[in-house]
Parts: structure tokens; sequence; C-alpha cells
């Protein structure tokens, strides 16, 4: 009895000492600002009640993600997103009482590709609709790397290799053939190109789609940018910036995707010490790199019109998403897969976002012979989203209504719905459309003339809802 009252005296004195933080220790053998692809994460405490829980969350600009939370102290920390971080961790007790580290200092993570690995260069998928002279734009885009320094497979080698495995979509390579190219070729990455839009009329436009997507047997996207322009984008005084040769579009285009690309793979630490973090280089609007926010903040008038937002929806969890091609009621070819990759161009940016690469999601869609004449249903969605197939939190798709791109005078309208895996419920949708001319009252000040930046100002118009 006395042995019991003794233990008892000694537990009520051990659980009565209030929580207190100990230390976060990151305790790899690799230093975060290598760009070590795994950092570990152990937090430790003294004192409190009960059980222990322990939260990490990472900090990228103003998006703060719970990366973890449960009962173990210790965090396995896998960064997919080059860039600038801070974590912390949050410990409670089971009386509810919490402690926090505060912020550690900056973490920067650079890409897991170098910028001298070798780079499969696919050809193009053309989304036009219509002829387009493919390969001598292939040949600029190889051109174009290789004077950034990036370094291109060999066109006969990867003939070769798509000849052996029958590859003729090349809008991204399923798992297996992602592996292959790895083994068979040496290249560690491919890149995928989409020219969405192409007119030698005046007025004349282009559209373009770059993705670099890593080799393994779980691809991911390291990259995506995209650019649009026509050639009355900037008149200026007298029409002088007028430009009435596609070609001269087209190698602004190209330049500005390779230096992009070329910035992108260049994130060394030591580079990045002084950017914000979620930051990043993409082509304006004139296509020229420049130095965008991640929590940037886009105008209202892109926003959608309607909107429906489940509460259930949380902005500081990190969700694994998969985009589906939309339904296509447009009279534009392609417009469904057009819309899709600025979802995903633009969500691939977002901290809290972890996008499927497509060549995933086709090989789902082929592998459970699943068509959509009328979208997405719930069930093909929680069957797409299965642990067996892609485990994803969120699929995401639409319908496009409208897309139009024709004389200058940009047309788009599309509706929007994320359907979540586990309860199989539709937990937002939208519905956004636009004009070139929306909110332009001064001397075409603010006009938008192509339907690829359109959409591109509409999609992160949605996302910018969703997330804030």
């Amino acid at each position: 009895m006395l042995l019991l009252l003794t233990g008892c005296a000694w537990e009520r004195g051990r659980t009565e000492r209030p929580l207190s933080f100990g230390s976060l220790v990151q305790n790899t053998a690799a230093n975060a600002e290598t760009g070590a692809s795994t950092i570990f994460w152990t937090a430790y405490a003294d004192g409190g009640a009960g059980e222990l829980r322990y939260a990490f969350r990472t900090r990228s600009g103003d998006t703060e993600v719970v990366e973890q939370e449960g009962p173990s102290s210790t965090w396995r920390w896998e960064p997919r997103k080059a860039g600038v971080y801070r974590v912390k961790v949050v410990i409670s007790d089971g009386t509810g009482a919490s402690v926090s580290s505060g912020w550690s200092r900056k973490v920067v993570v650079g890409h897991g590709l170098e910028r001298s690995a070798m780079i499969a260069l696919l050809p193009i998928e053309n989304l036009t609709g219509g002829g387009v002279p493919s390969d001598a734009m292939r040949r600029l885009l190889q051109e174009r790397f290789q004077e950034q320094g990036l370094r291109v497979l060999d066109d006969e080698i990867l003939e070769d290799f798509m000849k052996r495995h029958r590859i003729r979509d090349t809008s991204g390579l399923d798992a297996s053939a992602a592996e292959a190219i790895r083994e068979e070729t040496g290249a560690e990455a491919f890149l995928v190109t989409s020219l969405t839009a192409y007119s030698e009329k005046a007025p004349i436009s282009i559209g373009l789609f770059g993705r670099l997507v890593e080799a393994t047997g779980a691809p991911s996207i390291l990259w995506m940018d995209g650019v649009g322009l026509a050639g009355n984008d900037t008149p200026g005084f007298l029409n002088l910036g007028l430009v009435h040769d596609v070609d001269v579009l087209l190698s602004k285009a190209v330049d500005c995707l390779a230096e992009s690309l070329a910035g992108s793979l260049g994130d060394a630490p030591e580079s990045m010490q002084g950017r914000e973090g979620g930051s990043y280089f993409a082509c304006d609007r004139r296509a020229r790199i420049t130095l965008v926010a991640g929590d940037r903040v886009g105008e209202k008038r892109h926003r959608p019109r309607t909107v429906f937002r489940s509460p259930s929806v949380q902005r500081d969890r990190r969700h694994r998403v998969a985009i589906l091609p939309f339904l296509n009621l447009s009279e534009k070819k392609n417009a469904g897969k057009i819309v899709a990759n600025h979802f995903i161009s633009q969500m691939f940016r977002v901290e809290n976002f972890d996008v499927v690469d497509p060549g995933l999601v086709r090989e789902q869609l082929l592998k459970y012979r699943i068509i959509m004449e009328a979208g997405p249903s719930i069930a093909n969605a929680e069957l797409i989203a299965s642990e067996n197939a892609l485990n994803v939190d969120y699929v995401l798709s639409g319908t496009v209504f409208d897309f139009q791109d024709a004389a200058g005078s940009p047309k788009v309208d599309f509706a929007v719905k994320i359907i979540e895996a586990d309860s199989g419920k539709m937990i937002w949708s939208s519905r956004s459309n636009a004009t070139g001319d929306d909110g332009v009252y001064f001397f075409d000040w603010g006009r938008i003339y192509t339907a690829h930046r359109l959409a591109s100002q509409m999609t992160w118009g949605t996302l910018e809802v969703l997330i804030r």
C-alpha cells in the first residue's frame, strides 16, 4: 500500500508539471540548404498531462500548412516543391494545453533535378485543332533550351524509345513509360509542350504550355509555365508595337519558356536566399520573365460569377489533387484539355496542393475504361481517387461552355467542380465567364487579346477564391 501511494504521488507530481517546449531539432545528416530531398525533424517537450500530440507545420509566403499531426514526435519531410520555408511544431497534451516552437530559420529547398540533367523533349502536343509546323517549333525549342545550357536527349534515341514502347500520345507518360525512359535513355526528366493557339492570320497569336516531369515510377511535376501572345497585345503609339509575323511571337514565347525553365532548375539555395517564400519566375503578358509572389492578388473581374464552397474545405491542410480534362461543349476543339492545363499550371504553384501529373490521370482513365461523355460522375471520381488508383484527396473537373479566340476578342466560359474522395461529396462548384474587354473603359487599357491569357486570369481567380 505504501509503495502504491508513493507511486500515485509521483505520478500526480509528474502530470501536474505544466507542458513546456524543449526543442525542435533537424536531425538529418544532410543540410536542408543543400536541397536535400528528405529532412527529419524531432520535437522535444517536458511535462504535460496524458498523451502528447505533435502538429508539424510549414509556412511559405502567407501559406501555412499542417504537414503531419499525431502522437509521433518525429516528422519525415520530403519537400515536393522548391522554395523558401519555415517550420514549427505545436505540441498539445490531454488537457488541451499547447505550446509552440515558433517558426524556425529559413529552410531553402532546391529542385531535386540538377540543371545539367538530361531532358527528353517529347513531340509537341497540338491542341489548336489545325495544322501547325510542329517539327520546326520543336527544333526551335531544342535550340533555345541548349542556349540556356540545358541538355536535351538526342532525337534518334527518343524516337527509337517511343517506337519500341508504342507511345503516340505526347501529353504525358504513364508510370511504366516514365521509369523506362530513365533506365533506357538516361533522361532524368521529360518535357511536355502543348500548343494551344497558332494563327498566321491577323491578328496573329500563339499559345504554349511547357511542363517538366520527373522520370520515375511515380512521375511528378517539377516545373510548369505558359505564355499566350497576340500581334496586337501592345500596339503602342501609332501602332508601332504591332507584330505581323507569327514567327516573331513564337520566338518570344519559346525564349520565355526556356528562360523560365532554366531559371527554375537554376534555383540553387544561394540564389533563393533573398526570395520571399512562395515566389517564382514566370512569363508575363509580354513574354518576359518576372518574379511573381505566391500570394498574388488577381483582378476581381476575373473571379467566378457564382460559387459554392463547402465549410469542410480546410485551407491549412495539404491536398493531393487529380485534374481531369473538362467536358467540352464549345466549338473550340480540345478546349477541355486547354482549360485543364490552365488549372494544372496555376494549382501546381499553390503551396498546399500537390497536383498529379496528367500522364498518370490518363493511365487510370484507360485502365478503368472511363469515358466521360457527360462529364465525370461522383462514382468515376471515387474510383480514380481510390488508393488502388491515384490515391488523391480531391478530383477537379468541369465543363467548358465557350472558348473563343478569334479576331482578338476572346471569350471564355467554364464551370468547375471539386469532389472529395473520402465523402464522395462535391465540396466546390463555380461558374466563370468573361471577355477580353470586361472592365475596359479607357483607350483599351487592361484589355486582353488572347483566350490563353484570359483563361489564365480566370483560373487563378477561381483558385484565389478557393484558397482564401
